[in-house]
Protein backbone atom coordinates (compact mmCIF):
# COMPACT_ATOMS: atom_id res chain seq x y z
CA UNK A 1 0.00 0.00 0.00
CA UNK A 2 1.58 3.02 -1.23
CA UNK A 3 0.98 6.07 1.55
CA UNK A 4 0.06 9.95 0.85
CA UNK A 5 3.38 12.34 1.20
CA UNK A 6 1.31 13.75 4.49
CA UNK A 7 1.24 10.11 5.93
CA UNK A 8 4.83 9.83 4.98
CA UNK A 9 5.25 13.19 6.83
CA UNK A 10 3.22 12.02 10.20
CA UNK A 11 5.39 8.53 10.03
CA UNK A 12 8.57 9.92 10.01
CA UNK A 13 8.01 12.95 12.44
CA UNK A 14 6.41 9.92 14.64
CA UNK A 15 9.51 7.90 14.37
CA UNK A 16 11.33 11.06 14.84
CA UNK A 17 9.37 11.96 18.19
CA UNK A 18 9.83 8.25 19.56
CA UNK A 19 13.79 7.91 18.88
CA UNK A 20 13.92 11.94 20.57
CA UNK A 21 12.22 10.66 23.73
CA UNK A 22 13.82 8.00 23.63
CA UNK A 23 17.23 7.38 21.89
CA UNK A 24 18.71 4.09 22.66
CA UNK A 25 15.47 2.93 20.01
CA UNK A 26 17.92 4.08 17.66
CA UNK A 27 20.53 1.38 19.00
CA UNK A 28 18.32 -1.47 17.04
CA UNK A 29 15.72 0.68 15.22
CA UNK A 30 14.68 -2.53 13.12
CA UNK A 31 13.84 -4.01 16.65
CA UNK A 32 12.36 -0.85 18.76
CA UNK A 33 12.15 2.25 16.89
CA UNK A 34 10.15 1.15 13.25
CA UNK A 35 7.79 -1.53 14.76
CA UNK A 36 6.56 0.53 17.60
CA UNK A 37 5.76 3.52 14.75
CA UNK A 38 4.40 0.78 12.74
CA UNK A 39 1.90 -0.47 15.50
CA UNK A 40 1.04 3.14 15.84
CA UNK A 41 -0.11 3.74 12.78
CA UNK A 42 -1.66 0.39 11.89
CA UNK A 43 0.91 -0.26 9.48
CA UNK A 44 4.10 -2.77 8.50
CA UNK A 45 7.23 -1.74 9.18
CA UNK A 46 8.43 -1.82 6.10
CA UNK A 47 6.18 1.36 5.49
CA UNK A 48 8.02 2.70 8.63
CA UNK A 49 10.96 2.72 6.48
CA UNK A 50 9.68 3.72 2.99
CA UNK A 51 7.94 6.99 4.58
CA UNK A 52 10.90 7.90 6.15
CA UNK A 53 13.10 7.45 3.21
CA UNK A 54 10.44 8.98 0.75
CA UNK A 55 10.78 12.31 3.25
CA UNK A 56 14.71 12.14 2.80
CA UNK A 57 13.75 11.89 -0.85
CA UNK A 58 11.34 14.86 -0.99
CA UNK A 59 13.84 17.25 0.90
CA UNK A 60 16.60 16.19 -1.31
CA UNK A 61 14.61 16.93 -4.45
CA UNK A 62 13.33 20.51 -3.04
CA UNK A 63 16.66 20.93 -1.90
CA UNK A 64 19.92 19.75 -3.83
CA UNK A 65 22.34 20.79 -1.63
CA UNK A 66 21.45 18.19 0.53
CA UNK A 67 21.38 15.33 -2.04
CA UNK A 68 25.16 14.54 -1.81
CA UNK A 69 24.48 14.62 2.12
CA UNK A 70 21.59 11.93 2.56
CA UNK A 71 22.24 10.06 -0.51
CA UNK A 72 24.29 7.28 1.82
CA UNK A 73 22.58 7.79 5.20
CA UNK A 74 20.41 5.07 6.57
CA UNK A 75 16.70 5.66 8.00
CA UNK A 76 18.45 5.77 11.04
CA UNK A 77 21.08 8.00 10.50
CA UNK A 78 18.91 10.26 8.90
CA UNK A 79 16.27 10.08 12.28
CA UNK A 80 19.96 10.86 14.51
CA UNK A 81 20.90 14.19 12.65
CA UNK A 82 17.88 15.33 12.63
CA UNK A 83 17.47 15.32 16.36
CA UNK A 84 21.07 16.57 16.80
CA UNK A 85 19.58 19.82 15.22
CA UNK A 86 16.15 19.73 18.45
CA UNK A 87 17.83 22.25 20.58
CA UNK A 88 17.96 20.90 24.48
CA UNK A 89 15.52 22.10 26.67
CA UNK A 90 16.99 24.76 28.84
CA UNK A 91 16.29 25.20 32.13
CA UNK A 92 14.28 28.72 32.58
Amino acid sequence: MKLCCNAAIAISSFAIYLAWCQPARLLYPQKWLYPAAARHFFVAVSEITRSIAGVMNSICQRNPSFGKCFEKLSCAQFIKLVISQIPSETAA
